[in-house]
């Protein structure tokens, strides 16, 4: 699922065909154009269709991840929570740090980027045992043999 067919962002558009099923909660314009009350109900309808075993929400920081989280909750779908944030990304305010703690409490996993952004979970209250490593990796064997494969062209 995901929230727009644009983002302010990202450089990405919907008729890039992905490789897998998606569903659009807004077909035109980005998830900052429309009215909260509007994509809150939207997203809700996607994820009824959907009836997702599980929710996979990307950060805490923004309206969709408050919404998806709280369609999980009702329905009781475990959530994994990715984030790629560690503590010393930013001068922490202590009432967002209290905040991101209740919203950790309600995920079921963490799924991150490497160690700092797993330490950044477990301050924020979520177990070791339920923080997997992976988000937002890439293959650097690939892109090391290839680089010493295009260099090879250049000789």
């Amino acid at each position: 699922i995901q929230c727009a067919g644009a983002s302010d962002d990202y450089a990405w558009r919907l008729d890039e065909q992905p490789t897998f099923q998606t569903r659009t909660v807004i077909e035109s314009g980005t998830s900052s154009t429309v009215n909260q009350h509007e994509f809150a109900n939207q997203l809700t309808h996607v994820l009824d269709e959907a009836a997702p075993e599980v929710v996979c929400i990307p950060g805490w920081s923004s309206f969709a991840a408050f919404v998806a989280m709280e369609w999980c909750v009702q329905h009781r779908v475990p959530v994994v929570l990715m984030s790629e944030s560690s503590a010393e990304d930013a001068v922490r305010n202590p009432v967002r740090e209290t905040i991101k703690r209740q919203f950790i409490a309600l995920a079921s996993a963490g799924f991150v980027g490497g160690t700092r952004h797993r330490n950044y979970l477990q301050q924020l209250g979520m177990p070791d045992e339920r923080i997997f490593l992976g988000y937002d990796a890439i293959d650097n064997d690939y892109f090391y043999d290839a680089a010493i494969r295009l260099r090879s062209f250049q000789d």
